[in-house]
Formats: C-alpha cells, sequence, structure tokens
C-alpha cells in the first residue's frame, strides 16, 4: 500500500501522458523534416558552456532528447496499460475509467452501478491495490504464505 498515491497519480495523468507522447512525436517529427525552428531575433541566448556546437549537432542532441522522452511516456503508458489489462474483466472495472479518465465523483459513479459513494470507493480501493501491485511488483504483499513443496 506504500505506492497507492502513486497508483491514483498515474491514473490521473495517464491521458495526459498519452496526449504529451502525441505531442513529441509530432515534434520529433517536423524536427527530423525541418530541422530546428528559427530562433526569434528579440531573444538573446547564451551558452551555458562553451562549445561550438554546429547547427546539426544540437538538432541531433534535441533528437536525442526527444526520442528519449518517447521511449519513457511509453514505458509508462505500456506499463500503465499492462495493469488495467489485468482488471479489464472485473465487474467494477468501469470505475476506474470513471474516475480517473473521466474525473466523475463516487456520487456520479454510485448513480451508474446503483450503489451508494462507500461501495464505490470500496472498489476503488479495491482495485487500485491490485493494480499497484502490478505497477510496483517490488513492493506487492502476500496474503498467503508461501508453502515449501
Amino acid at each position: 500500500m506504500q505506492h497507492l498515491k502513486e497508483t491514483r497519480d498515474l491514473l490521473y495523468n495517464y491521458k495526459k501522458f498519452k496526449s504529451i507522447l502525441e505531442d513529441k512525436k509530432k515534434l520529433l517529427e517536423e524536427v527530423e523534416l525541418y530541422g530546428l525552428p528559427d530562433r526569434s531575433s528579440s531573444v538573446t541566448i547564451y551558452p551555458t558552456s562553451p562549445t561550438n556546437d554546429s547547427k546539426d549537432d544540437v538538432k541531433e542532441e534535441y533528437i536525442n532528447t526527444l526520442q528519449h522522452q518517447i521511449k519513457s511516456l511509453e514505458r509508462h503508458i505500456s506499463a500503465i496499460d499492462g495493469a488495467l489489462n489485468t482488471i479489464k474483466h472485473d465487474k467494477y472495472y468501469r470505475i476506474i475509467e470513471y474516475k480517473y479518465f473521466n474525473r466523475l465523483s463516487c456520487s456520479q459513479i454510485g448513480e451508474i452501478y446503483y450503489l451508494d459513494k462507500s461501495n464505490v470507493s470500496r472498489q476503488d480501493k479495491r482495485l487500485l491495490k491490485e493494480l499497484e501491485s502490478c505497477l510496483f511488483p517490488n513492493n506487492a504483499t502476500f496474503t498467503q504464505p508461501l508453502r515449501n513443496e
């Protein structure tokens, strides 16, 4: 239960991750096709390191940074997708979608499921714990002791 807050944060930001990923992919494509955008003449940029990088070197470094960011976002999204797939067949799976992706309250979700908000909260927490064990497997706790066969 150490990572319950992080699990919630990942779910709340899931749509944002996907949007940022698409933006970064478009930006990468534009930089690869057209190069770096020209700097505004009204802005003066002072180099932070005394290098004589050519425009091609700067472009290559920028592309590498974008590619790294894209891979990182894809890993996050893939991990969340994998965790969501483990609970997809649960009767109350849609609570996760309603609460974290559509930002509905427990009361609003309760109206959909004909449950009171405490039952919605209980199901939400149960599902979050399952997601947490998928997203943070090193910290998973076992409810049954392991047997030596």
